[in-house]
Protein backbone atom coordinates (compact mmCIF):
# COMPACT_ATOMS: atom_id res chain seq x y z
CA UNK A 1 0.00 0.00 0.00
CA UNK A 2 1.28 3.56 -0.95
CA UNK A 3 0.20 6.77 0.68
CA UNK A 4 0.73 10.42 -0.93
CA UNK A 5 1.03 13.22 0.84
CA UNK A 6 0.10 16.54 -1.51
CA UNK A 7 -1.11 19.99 -0.76
CA UNK A 8 -0.70 20.99 2.94
CA UNK A 9 -1.00 17.48 3.69
CA UNK A 10 2.73 17.00 3.69
CA UNK A 11 3.26 18.81 7.01
CA UNK A 12 2.06 15.52 8.47
CA UNK A 13 5.39 14.09 7.52
CA UNK A 14 7.17 16.32 9.67
CA UNK A 15 8.64 14.30 13.04
CA UNK A 16 6.61 15.25 16.41
CA UNK A 17 3.22 16.17 14.19
CA UNK A 18 1.02 13.02 14.26
CA UNK A 19 0.81 12.60 17.77
CA UNK A 20 -0.64 16.65 17.88
CA UNK A 21 -3.92 15.16 15.09
CA UNK A 22 -6.92 14.87 16.89
CA UNK A 23 -8.93 11.45 16.03
CA UNK A 24 -12.11 10.16 16.72
CA UNK A 25 -10.76 6.62 16.73
CA UNK A 26 -10.22 3.74 19.20
CA UNK A 27 -6.42 3.36 17.91
CA UNK A 28 -4.59 6.65 17.45
CA UNK A 29 -3.19 7.88 13.91
CA UNK A 30 0.20 7.55 15.46
CA UNK A 31 -0.31 3.61 16.24
CA UNK A 32 -2.26 3.13 13.04
CA UNK A 33 0.91 4.92 11.08
CA UNK A 34 3.19 2.30 13.04
CA UNK A 35 1.16 -0.46 11.73
CA UNK A 36 1.46 0.81 8.21
CA UNK A 37 4.63 1.30 8.30
CA UNK A 38 5.34 -2.03 9.93
CA UNK A 39 2.94 -3.96 7.00
CA UNK A 40 5.41 -2.33 4.32
CA UNK A 41 3.27 0.79 3.11
CA UNK A 42 5.02 3.47 1.81
CA UNK A 43 4.62 7.56 2.34
CA UNK A 44 5.02 9.39 -0.29
CA UNK A 45 5.58 13.21 -0.24
CA UNK A 46 5.40 15.51 -3.29
CA UNK A 47 7.99 17.51 -3.64
CA UNK A 48 6.64 20.65 -5.35
CA UNK A 49 4.07 20.99 -2.09
CA UNK A 50 7.30 21.04 0.10
CA UNK A 51 8.73 23.70 -1.97
CA UNK A 52 5.92 25.61 -1.71
CA UNK A 53 5.95 25.15 2.50
CA UNK A 54 10.08 25.59 3.21
CA UNK A 55 10.53 21.95 3.55
CA UNK A 56 13.57 19.57 2.63
CA UNK A 57 13.30 15.86 2.37
CA UNK A 58 15.88 16.13 5.83
CA UNK A 59 12.19 18.13 7.47
CA UNK A 60 10.47 14.82 6.94
CA UNK A 61 10.04 11.55 9.38
CA UNK A 62 12.61 8.82 7.88
CA UNK A 63 9.77 6.64 6.63
CA UNK A 64 8.73 9.50 3.96
CA UNK A 65 10.11 9.63 1.08
CA UNK A 66 9.94 12.94 -0.88
CA UNK A 67 9.28 12.40 -4.26
CA UNK A 68 8.64 14.34 -8.05
CA UNK A 69 4.96 14.48 -9.41
CA UNK A 70 5.94 12.27 -12.69
CA UNK A 71 7.08 9.59 -10.10
CA UNK A 72 3.84 9.90 -8.45
CA UNK A 73 1.79 9.75 -11.83
CA UNK A 74 3.65 6.88 -12.73
CA UNK A 75 3.12 5.11 -9.39
CA UNK A 76 -0.76 6.18 -9.94
CA UNK A 77 -0.98 5.01 -13.49
CA UNK A 78 0.24 1.26 -12.35
CA UNK A 79 -1.61 1.11 -9.81
CA UNK A 80 -4.31 -1.64 -9.35
CA UNK A 81 -6.36 0.50 -7.18
CA UNK A 82 -6.75 4.30 -6.54
CA UNK A 83 -8.73 5.25 -3.08
CA UNK A 84 -8.66 9.21 -2.69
Amino acid sequence: VMMTLQGPAVYLAMPGLIPHVPDTNTISLKQMLEVFFESGGRLLVCIPFMEERNLKATDLIKQAVATSESALTEEFLSAKAILT
